[in-house]
C-alpha cells in the first residue's frame, strides 16, 4: 500500500502510521502539527487550511503514486462544536471538498477512507444501525453528515471507492500511542484524576440509563486501524461507497467505566456530579453487524478491560506515574 494519511499527528491517525509503517507500507503524512512520531516515509510540514495547499498536496499524491487516502484530520470535539460551529464545517467540510476536488482534477482513481462519527444519529435508546435517522445533535456530526453526501457524490461522478467509518468512542492505546494529552476524551480523563488525585466530574447523573449515567461504545484504537486497513482490501474489489459504523454493541456506562479503573488499575477513584454537556446524547451505541458480515472483519482488541489497562499503562509511561 502507498497511502497519505492526513491527520497523522492525532490519536487515530498516529496509530495508525505505525500500524502501516511497520508492515513497510509508504506513508505520506500530512497534519498541521509535526507528529511526535516517526512512523512515515515523508511527511508533509507545510499543511494549512487552503486551496493552495490542497493544490500542493494533490500534487505529491500523484509524485508518489498514492493509492489509498486515510482521511482522518478533522476538528473533533462535540462540546466545542456547540460553541464554535463555523470551525468545524470549515475544517471538516472545506477540507474534505478541497482535497477532493484537488485530487478529481488530476484524475486520482485511488481508494479514499473517511473518518465520519457516530455523533451523525439521532438519538436513540438502541445500538444504531447504519441506515437509522440521521439529525446530528450537534455541529460536529452535522459536518461529519455534509461530507458523508458529498462522498456519494464523489463516488457517483468520478468512480472513486469509498469507505465511511461512523467512529465511536475510540480509546486504548496502542504501545507508546494512546490518546494526547488535552483529549476532552472520558477515558483520558480518567487516567488523568488517578494519576493526579484529582475529582473526576460525571457530567449528568439523572438521565434514562441504567445507572443515569452516559452510556457509550468504547473501541480500541488498534481495532480501529485494522478496520481501515482491512476497509482498503475490501475497497479494491468492490467500488461504491460504504457507510459502516465501528463499535462493539456493548454499552458501558461512565459509572461502570469508573469502576472498572479502579478494579482494573487498583486505584481508588473520587467522583463528583456536574451538569451534563450541551449535545452529548444519553445513548450511543453501534450495531456493527454491517461491517463484520460484509468483510468478514473481526475485533482482537476491544474488550473493556484490556481498553482501560493499555490507556493506563500508556498514561503512566507518558507522564512517568
Amino acid at each position: 500500500m502507498r497511502a497519505l494519511i492526513t491527520g497523522s499527528a492525532g490519536y487515530i491517525g498516529s496509530a495508525l502510521c505505525k500500524m502501516l509503517y511497520k508492515d513497510n507500507n509508504f506513508i505520506l503524512s500530512c497534519d498541521i502539527r509535526d507528529p511526535n512520531h516517526n512512523y512515515y516515509t515523508f511527511h508533509d510540514n507545510n499543511a494549512t487550511n487552503n486551496i493552495f495547499y490542497f493544490n500542493a498536496l494533490a500534487e505529491k499524491v500523484i509524485e508518489y503514486d498514492i493509492d489509498t487516502i486515510f482521511h482522518l484530520g478533522a476538528s473533533a470535539d462535540v462540546t466545542d462544536s456547540m460553541t464554535r460551529p463555523s470551525i468545524y464545517y470549515y475544517n471538516n467540510i472545506g477540507t474534505t471538498s478541497m482535497l477532493l476536488d484537488c485530487l478529481t482534477g488530476r484524475d486520482w482513481k485511488g481508494r479514499f477512507i473517511f473518518a465520519s462519527t457516530a455523533a451523525v444519529y439521532k438519538e436513540s435508546d438502541a445500538p444504531v444501525k447504519e441506515h437509522w435517522a440521521k439529525t446530528p445533535p450537534n455541529p460536529y456530526g452535522h459536518s461529519k453528515l455534509v461530507c458523508e453526501e458529498y462522498l456519494r457524490r464523489v463516488n457517483l461522478v468520478h468512480d472513486i471507492p469509498v469507505a465511511m467509518f461512523r467512529f465511536f468512542n475510540v480509546a486504548g492505546a496502542y504501545e507508546e500511542i494512546g490518546d494526547h494529552h488535552d483529549s476532552p476524551h472520558v477515558l483520558q480523563k480518567l487516567c488523568y484524576s488517578a494519576a493526579e488525585t484529582q475529582p473526576f466530574f460525571i457530567f449528568g447523573n439523572d438521565l434514562k440509563t441504567k445507572d443515569g449515567t452516559c452510556v457509550r461504545d468504547y473501541v480500541h484504537v488498534l481495532d480501529v486501524c485494522r478496520a481501515l486497513e482491512h476497509a482498503d482490501k475490501f475497497l479494491q474489489f468492490n467500488k461504491e461507497c460504504y457507510a459502516f459504523n465501528l463499535g462493539t454493541k456493548e454499552g458501558v456506562t461512565v459509572k461502570e467505566l469508573v469502576d472498572t479503573f479502579s478494579e482494573e488499575t487498583n486505584i481508588d477513584i473520587k467522583t463528583k456530579d456536574a451538569k451534563g454537556r450541551p449535545g452529548d446524547p444519553p445513548y450511543l451505541v453501534a450495531d456493527p453487524t454491517l461491517y463484520q458480515e460484509q468483510t468478514k472483519f473481526v475485533y482482537l482488541y476491544s474488550d473493556i478491560k484490556n481498553i482501560v489497562t493499555t490507556a493506563w499503562n500508556y498514561y503512566r509511561r507518558d507522564y512517568g506515574v
